[in-house]
């Protein structure tokens, strides 16, 4: 993982209050995925989070930490070949 996707991981570790294995965040390929990771920690750990929260959130964050305008956003771009993510 480069530096930008730990960055990005950490940063949803801190917006959720969760804890992402190594082993998870390196199959994390599109937001889709990070989204779904993240629902299903929560409901692991008995956090109801509306499914629309995350993805808004994974969204805006993903939006921020790439540059990218609203418009090239999409669930299923991958973060390395798609968007550029390190």
């Amino acid at each position: 993982m480069g530096l930008e996707t730990v960055e990005f991981v950490m940063n949803l570790e801190e917006r959720f209050g969760i804890s992402i294995q190594d082993s998870d965040a390196e199959k994390l390929v599109t937001p889709r995925d990070v989204v779904e990771l993240i629902k299903r920690i929560l409901d692991e750990s008995g956090r109801s989070v509306p499914l629309q929260e995350i993805e808004t959130a994974v969204k805006d964050m993903t939006i921020e930490q790439v540059g990218l305008k609203e418009k090239d956003f999409a669930f299923d771009r991958r973060f390395i070949q798609d968007m550029g993510f390190d």
